[in-house]
């Protein structure tokens, strides 16, 4: 897998301000990894491993995603098969790997 920085990821992937008071002004707090190792891919297909961070609102102290990905880049998750909505149906791959 290849580490890439968040400005390789800027076709998906968007800066936002504070989503409770609007701020634009935060500090680091956490680096993490998606908990599932799903990669995101660039435009050009190749799969490369992000690392997210968690940060802070200078304003309220909020703590969120930022850079988040885009909207159009989750629902490529949420509308595959594989994505299980937590609703007991089964119908997500646990559902089908325990059916």
């Amino acid at each position: 897998m290849i580490r890439a920085s968040v400005e390789d990821f800027s076709s998906v992937l968007e800066e936002i301000p504070c989503p409770l008071c609007g701020n634009t002004s935060h500090q680091l707090r956490h680096s993490v990894r998606d908990r599932l190792n799903i990669p995101l891919c660039l435009t050009s297909g190749r799969p490369q491993d992000l690392t997210y961070s968690i940060v802070a609102c200078s304003s309220c102290g909020l703590l969120f995603l930022n850079p988040r990905p885009k909207l159009s880049e989750l629902a490529r998750f949420y509308d595959s098969e594989d994505y299980d909505p937590h609703t007991g149906s089964g119908s997500g791959w646990m559902g089908r790997l325990f059916h």
